[in-house]
C-alpha cells in the first residue's frame, strides 16, 4: 500500500496522509488489527514535520480508523475498511461531480468528457503503484510515495507486500 504526499499541493500535507491512510484501508491493503507506522518512524520517511502526522493520526483516531495501543503502537481498527470506502466513494463521488459540472461549464459535450474519464481510467491502470521522486536536497517539488504496510507470516500463499518502516516489521 502506497501513500503519495505532493507537498506543492493544494491540500494540506496532513489531509494528504488522513486520505492516504484511508484510501489504503479501504484498498485492503492494511487490514484490521495491522500496525501502522509509528509517527516518527512516517514523519522521516515521508520528510515532514512530526507534528504533521501527528495531526493526521488524530483525526484518523477520531474517525475510528486507528487506535493506539499502549506501549504497542498504533493499529487498523476493527471497522475501519467499511469506514474508509464509505469516506473515499464519497470523496470520490463529490470530486466527479466537481470535475464534471467544471467540464460543462468549459463547454466540454459530454462525449468528450466520458472519453477523458476513460483515458484516465486506462492510464491509471497502467502506472505503476510505486513511484517516488525528490526534486533536490532540500526536497522542494518533492512528492513523495510511502509504502506503509508489511509482509504478511503466509506470504507464500498470497503475493508479498514489501515492508517500508523499521519498526512495522
Amino acid at each position: 500500500m502506497l501513500i503519495s504526499i505532493d507537498i506543492n499541493a493544494s491540500v494540506p500535507v496532513f489531509e494528504q496522509i488522513v486520505q492516504g491512510v484511508k484510501s489504503a484501508i479501504a484498498r485492503g491493503a492494511c487490514r484490521p488489527g495491522e500496525p501502522i507506522p509509528s509517527v516518527r518512524g512516517m514523519a522521516a520517511d515521508i520528510l515532514v514535520n512530526p507534528n504533521t502526522v501527528a495531526k493526521a493520526y488524530r483525526e484518523l483516531e477520531r474517525d475510528g480508523v486507528i487506535y493506539t495501543s499502549k506501549g504497542r503502537g498504533l493499529f487498523v481498527a476493527a471497522d475501519a475498511e467499511e469506514r474508509c470506502r464509505t469516506d473515499c466513494s464519497l470523496g470520490t463521488d463529490a470530486e466527479l461531480k466537481r470535475v464534471v459540472v467544471e467540464a460543462r461549464r468549459a463547454g466540454i459535450p459530454d462525449p468528450e468528457i466520458h472519453r477523458a474519464f476513460r483515458t484516465a481510467m486506462a492510464a491509471d491502470a497502467e502506472t505503476p503503484e510505486e513511484s517516488e521522486t525528490d526534486d533536490g536536497p532540500t526536497g522542494a517539488g518533492r512528492n513523495t510515495t510511502l509504502l506503509l504496510s508489511r509482509p504478511r507470516p503466509n506470504a507464500a500463499k498470497t503475493p508479498a507486500r514489501p515492508a517500508v518502516l523499521a519498526g512495522t516489521q
